[in-house]
């Protein structure tokens, strides 16, 4: 599907619903016409043979499809995650040098953060006193 242009205005979250309902309404209908097809299939199977050999073939067609998909969804959620590349992250230590900031080495907090991190756990232990 084609992406509207515009960025994220008034209508994006719109478009991205309607995109949605469209899929979803989508998978419904080929939902439907894959049952269609399972039940010509198992009439044909049952008319050439025997009603219980042809629930047993479907049954085994149709586990071994979800069977692959499953296994398919569990290699994709393994994709191991990129890192910046040492071209893009000198590139950005340059810019906050130029820019007179300094970049926290990986693992360190930002200031802010430290700040930020302070200020709640000073609220959460004042609210707790409070409450007793």
């Amino acid at each position: 599907m084609a992406r509207r242009q515009g960025g994220d205005g008034l209508f994006g979250w719109r478009w991205s619903v309607g995109q949605l309902v469209l899929a979803l309404a989508a998978m419904v209908f080929l939902t439907v016409a894959l049952g269609f097809l399972l039940a010509a299939a198992w009439q044909e199977i049952a008319r050439r043979s025997d009603p219980v050999l042809a629930s047993l073939a479907l049954a085994g067609a149709t586990a071994t499809v979800a069977l692959i998909l499953l296994i398919l969804s569990k290699l994709r959620g393994r994709r191991p995650r990129r890192s910046a590349s040492p071209d893009t992250d000198a590139a950005l230590r340059a810019l906050f040098a130029e820019a007179g900031l300094r970049v926290p080495d990986p693992g360190e907090r930002p200031p802010l953060v430290e700040a930020f991190l302070f200020g709640l756990t000073t609220a959460l232990r004042l609210g707790r006193g409070r409450d007793r």
